[in-house]
């Protein structure tokens, strides 16, 4: 029996959670980064969200999904 597909889940306590691709993230992190400076606790955040999108987009594409 195959096991069901596990439900991807986007963290909910992400700042950058709303951002739906990896270039509109890499440009808003460096708008941030410019205006606030940086911590330990954005750039975690940034890695994870582009993590997550990575998946996302590697699951779409081979599909044809947008």
């Amino acid at each position: 029996m195959k096991p069901e597909a596990e439900t991807f889940r986007i963290r909910e306590n992400n700042i950058f959670k709303d951002i739906n691709s990896t270039e509109e993230l890499t440009r808003y992190y460096r708008n941030y980064v410019k205006e606030y400076g940086t911590s330990y606790w954005i750039n975690d955040m940034y890695v994870r969200r582009m993590s997550e999108l990575d998946i996302i987009e590697n699951y779409r594409k081979p599909r044809g999904m947008k």
